[in-house]
């Protein structure tokens, strides 16, 4: 079981090599999971209300965030590095989240 999140998780997504989970909750926090021991590798913050999805690139390299208070964030993820956040642009409340790769 994974914890740290202080309110209910909203969505997950695993990394394209399956070594990271990414989960969002109501605490409006993004988290990073290492998958084999379930250590929590990263806590991104920035969203002003709760993340309503997540995913990676494919290549793994970003993860982009999209919340409620109309933004979307994406964060560089390398091996040991997350970076807070290098975009945020607003996006429509009628989103219907980030597409994610076929």
């Amino acid at each position: 079981m994974l914890e740290g999140h202080t309110g209910s998780v909203t969505t997950c997504a695993f990394s394209p090599d399956g070594e990271l989970l990414a989960t969002t909750g109501s605490d409006r926090t993004a988290r990073l999971w290492r998958v084999a021991d379930g250590t929590e590798w990263a806590v991104l913050t920035g969203h002003t209300n709760w993340p309503r999805d997540c995913a990676f690139s494919p290549d793994g390299s970003l993860l982009a965030t999209v919340s409620r208070d109309g933004t979307l964030r994406l964060r560089h993820v390398r091996p040991g590095v997350v970076t807070v956040h290098c975009a945020s642009a607003p996006v429509s409340a009628a989103s219907p989240g980030i597409p994610t790769a076929p």
